[in-house]
């Protein structure tokens, strides 16, 4: 039983965040009603070249769209997570089924060049969904 709930009030949203001894729970309230949150989960799938950072496996999660952490990665190279950054917000939201972004796995390529062009490697990165609870 959550015993203690804390309201933020937007123009367009109403957040609640519900507390017990240990565990928080966040729902959003929109004007058609409650939307689910998701955690977004990245995982290393490919490095094409040599990326000095990343290795096959690294696994990093965001949460609430805006949260990042490093799970089994030690670090995280800025070229990746800008082209990272802009998929955050959107995916840790309901979206519709027909939307794109929707799909259960995603890949994405970092911005680095590759070695062809001076850059260290390029990285592929699987991208999924896993709604929280």
């Amino acid at each position: 039983m959550y015993t203690q709930k804390i309201r933020i009030f937007s123009s367009f949203c109403s957040i609640l965040f519900f507390k017990n001894s240990n565990n928080y729970r966040l729902s959003m309230f929109f004007i058609g009603g409650e939307i689910e949150v998701y955690r977004v989960i990245v995982t290393v799938k490919e490095v094409k070249g040599h990326c000095p950072i990343h290795k096959v496996g690294d696994r990093f999660v965001v949460d609430e769209g805006q949260i990042l952490s490093l799970d089994t990665a030690k670090s995280l190279c800025v070229l990746a997570l800008a082209s990272l950054i802009p998929l955050f917000p959107a995916l840790s939201k309901d979206l519709p089924k027909d939307d794109w972004m929707s799909a259960e796995t995603q890949y994405l390529q970092c911005n680095d060049p590759g070695t062809e062009y001076g850059g260290g490697g390029t990285v592929i990165f699987e991208i999924k969904r896993e709604k929280v609870t």
